[in-house]
């Protein structure tokens, strides 16, 4: 007599079996992929280079990181740069490269980085006219105003 699962276990049961067995596999599927995505997104480097020019130096970013470069040639310092780094991030990396440099950066959607040169921060002259009053709605004599962080008081 030829023996088979059914003769050991109902098959009702089996059912059931075959179903917990099907949703832990893809439960425990789940939970390594999820795990795996979060390590990947921090995209922490380990990078260490000497004397090298700074477009080389974005070059070999890309390459061992998912960012893109955008820059103009013109912006980027010919001067050579050394960085000893470990598991560092591609914006800390960044921020020291440009420290001094007079160059700042911006992280777009899609992993890209736009290099640009700082600009100052603007300035507008902006002329505000009004009347200084108490509650009672009069003027009041010798009020005076000041900008907040300004040299201006009129």
């Amino acid at each position: 007599m030829k023996k088979t699962l059914s003769s050991f276990i109902d098959p009702a049961i089996g059912k059931k079996l075959l179903l917990f067995v099907k949703l832990t596999t893809l439960f425990i599927l789940t939970a390594l992929l999820h795990v795996s995505a979060a390590v990947r997104s921090q995209d922490k480097l380990d990078l260490n280079v000497k004397d090298v020019k700074f477009d080389k130096f974005l070059d070999l970013i890309e390459k061992k990181s998912n960012y893109t470069f955008l820059y103009s040639n013109g912006a980027i310092p010919g001067n050579k740069i050394s960085i000893d780094a470990k598991d560092v991030t591609v914006p800390q990396i960044l921020g020291n490269a440009l420290k001094n440099t007079g160059l700042t950066f911006r992280i777009l959607p899609n992993n890209l980085i736009v290099i640009t040169k700082q600009s100052a921060p603007q300035t507008a002259d902006v002329t505000i006219k009004g009347r200084v009053v108490d509650t009672k709605g009069e003027p009041l004599p010798g009020a005076t105003i000041a900008i907040k962080n300004g040299s201006s008081i009129t």
